[in-house]
């Protein structure tokens, strides 16, 4: 090869590389909405985001760009126009710039509702904070995104007067189906069921008259239950 030829060959791969990775865009990071200022969790923050807005073009189905969001090394190695995340600093991400809308004709997601500025502070909390990911393949796998495959997370219980949350959460669902709550059920009842639907067996009088004189308290609970015929009928 001629060294003229040698030359223009260079010259060639160099625009390649060029036009393949093209240079993080210039923009001011004072018009970026500002970092949040409390510790991020993926599970509760950042992943119904990015399932809500990003998902659809770049999840598991959708690789626009060649950017996945939806798994921790293939948002790390970004797409055809380079890096999207630059860990510890949000500023310079691409991804944020997008979402920020600091770009010109680059605002992400291009349809449905934009990214609010709070959004966007957890994200870029997220990503100043080490872009912290659980990585799970299988969890992660399209295959496997039912409860039993995710990671287990304590839901906040909702607003109401019931004392324990998992009265809320009843009542929060009874609420939503337009259903009053029934009253609490006598004592007697609530020995009787307690008896017949596990045990098959009619509770004897005198058990019940105990129960009718203190209630369901844990102690006399743990006894009844614990009784050799409880739930027996169940085992057969």
């Amino acid at each position: 090869m001629t060294p003229c030829l040698m030359v223009l060959n260079s010259l060639w791969v160099v625009a390649v590389a060029a036009a393949e990775t093209s240079p993080t865009p210039q923009v001011e990071s004072t018009r970026l909405p500002p970092p949040a200022e409390r510790k991020i969790s993926f599970e509760q923050d950042v992943q119904p985001l990015l399932k809500r807005s990003c998902w659809g073009c770049h999840g598991p189905e959708a690789w626009e760009s060649g950017l996945r969001l939806d798994r921790r090394d293939k948002a790390l190695a970004g797409g055809d126009g380079g890096k999207a995340i630059e860990i510890g600093k949000s500023a310079e991400s691409r991804l944020i710039h997008y979402v920020g809308g600091v770009v010109a004709d680059k605002l992400m997601p291009p349809d449905g509702e934009p990214l609010t500025p709070e959004e966007i502070g957890i994200l870029r909390a997220w990503i100043d904070q080490g872009l912290d990911w659980p990585t799970s393949p299988v969890a992660e796998d399209p295959a496997h995104r039912h409860w039993a495959f995710q990671a287990i997370r304590a839901p906040r219980a909702p607003e109401g007067t019931a004392g324990h949350p998992i009265d809320r959460f009843i009542n929060a669902k009874l609420s939503a189906q337009g259903i009053r709550p029934s009253q609490p059920a006598e004592r007697n009842a609530l020995i009787r069921r307690l008896s017949l639907d596990p045990g098959r067996l009619h509770v004897n009088s005198r058990t019940e008259q105990d129960f009718l004189k203190i209630g369901i308290i844990p102690a006399r609970f743990e006894t009844f239950v614990l009784d050799a015929d409880f739930g027996g009928p169940l085992v057969l």
